[in-house]
């Protein structure tokens, strides 16, 4: 019996160690993958922020390119050169049109107060960017 007892013991002790050595291991393991991750929160993180910024660095030509697949170009220089003609930042209303619409949607102007005959009207800061770019495609 003390014998059969003494083997369940020595058997039990390295049971123990086993158990002790596994929860170890389980416990590295869970460090482990609790970096992993962190590290790829931080990857996701930075790609997004680093689509942000391409998306808006390339803003100007995708508008660039929505009002030159529609062949607008030309109409968006004659209505930006129109604005302020006769007095700064209003057009005549017969000028307004579907394509002046458009721009205004699009956000390369900008529309205000309007008039029986005169409507204002404003380049915005992409705008501008569009039209300079615009202006390098002229023939």
């Amino acid at each position: 019996m003390r014998l059969e007892n003494a083997r369940i013991e020595t058997q039990l002790e390295k049971e123990r160690e086993n158990k002790k050595r596994l929860m170890l291991e389980i416990s590295e393991l869970e460090k482990t993958i609790d970096d992993i991750n962190s590290k790829n929160v931080k990857e996701n993180d930075n790609n997004e922020l680093s689509r942000k910024t391409i998306s808006l660095d390339n803003e100007v030509d995708v508008l660039f390119s929505k009002i030159k697949s529609k062949k607008l170009i030309d109409e968006f220089i004659e209505i930006v050169n129109r604005i302020g003609e006769s007095e700064q930042g209003w057009i005549s209303n017969e000028y307004w049109d579907k394509s002046t619409n458009y721009f205004v949607k699009l956000g390369l102007l900008s529309s205000g107060k309007s008039e029986q005959n005169y409507s204002e009207l404003s380049l915005t800061t992409v705008g501008e960017k569009v039209l300079r770019r615009s202006r390098l495609e002229i023939d």
